[in-house]
């Protein structure tokens, strides 16, 4: 079976509370290369990610979308695995999606292919399942695949579309539909674990139905840049 390298690129700005966790569990998924993306943390979380063995990088512009691109640019594997910095990834995570790259790469040279994993968010209550199921009904049948379900693309995946968009905001969804243009995503049978914490944070109502009115606003031509100033404003944000 090929040996199909994986990088993970984490975005990061002041996460020092989690960025370690995160790092911890890409190494024990399997990665071969874990990068953490700073954009200009004033806390201890270059340390801590250091510390965890990433390769921490600044990103010359802030924003979790622009931090993405520049690790992407700078990553070394043939598949990109991006992670949030408070988010976790079930260990030996990555061995089906070798399985299932290695696959393809024997038929398809290259191999296009992208998708998630499947999302747990950290909250025993029973409307975050409801949630959860939410978000995996959204990727299969929109192909919209967000950041915290652990979107991961092959680099010729990421060619085919020119490369990971820097807006401000939406950045998942703006990659997303490119690729679903190309190819349905490809949802992975392992888990990443989920900060519950936006939603406890802002109601998951609420959270839900703001992000929602965030999309339409994108949909009817609204710029990133100022959907990003109106995210921004509805309350206080570290890299989520």
């Amino acid at each position: 079976m090929t040996d199909v390298s994986i990088s993970v690129i984490i975005p990061a700005r002041n996460e020092a509370q989690s960025v370690a966790h995160s790092v911890h569990s890409a190494w024990l998924a399997g990665a071969n290369e874990v990068l953490v993306i700073d954009g200009g943390s004033t806390d201890a979380t270059c340390a801590q990610a250091t510390a965890a063995g990433a390769t921490v990088l600044t990103s010359p512009t802030a924003g979790r979308g622009a931090q993405q691109a520049w690790g992407a640019q700078h990553a070394s594997g043939q598949v990109l695995v991006f992670l949030h910095a408070d988010s976790t990834l079930q260990p030996n995570a990555f061995q089906p999606l070798r399985q299932r790259v290695a696959a393809v790469e024997s038929s398809e040279t290259p191999s296009i292919l992208w998708g998630g994993f499947r999302q747990q968010i950290r909250d025993p209550r029973w409307r975050f399942r409801l949630l959860e199921r939410g978000n995996q009904l959204r990727s299969k049948t929109l192909g919209w695949v967000y950041g915290d379900q652990g979107l991961w693309l092959t680099r010729a995946a990421l060619a085919a579309v020119g490369g990971f968009p820097t807006d401000p905001l939406m950045e998942d969804l703006i990659l997303s539909r490119r690729l679903a243009r190309i190819r349905r995503p490809i949802l992975i049978d392992t888990t990443v674990h989920t900060s519950a914490r936006r939603w406890q944070r802002d109601g998951i109502l609420r959270r839900t139905c703001g992000n929602w009115w965030l999309v339409l606003q994108y949909f009817a031509g609204r710029p990133t840049e100022d959907l990003a100033r109106a995210y921004r404003s509805a309350g206080p944000r570290s890299s989520d």
